[in-house]
């Protein structure tokens, strides 16, 4: 099959979803296991969690980081994981030597668009 749930890693995984972080770790280069992972810690591939501290969507991202990432609809599963893989990636840019240290988690509510942004390494 030609489907993109026919590649062994998204085995399993919504077709939408599955396209959704394939373009975006092509266009951030980022590993789509990774991705995967975060998206299964965070919400369990639900795209409609919400947590009690407010973070929405697929990739659980917190109100206030949506307008530095684009996203205007954070339930929208493509917006959703477009802006969590550019988050991530510009962290991992930031933070080449603790990729197995970051987790999604442990920076949604300390970093903020702004944050990172303007950091000069």
């Amino acid at each position: 099959s030609d489907s993109i749930t026919s590649n062994s890693i998204y085995e399993g995984v919504d077709e939408k979803v599955a396209t959704a972080i394939d373009k975006a770790c092509k266009k951030y280069n980022m590993d789509p296991s990774f991705i995967m992972a975060v998206i299964k810690q965070e919400s369990n591939f639900n795209s409609n969690a919400v947590s009690s501290a407010g973070a929405t969507g697929i990739m659980q991202i917190m109100p206030f980081n949506f307008a530095g990432l684009g996203i205007t609809d954070p339930y929208d599963v493509e917006q959703n994981i477009d802006g969590g893989t550019k988050m991530l990636s510009n962290l991992l840019d930031v933070y080449q030597d603790y990729q197995d240290k970051i987790t999604y988690g442990s920076f949604t509510n300390v970093w903020t668009y702004q944050n990172w942004k303007n950091i000069i390494v």
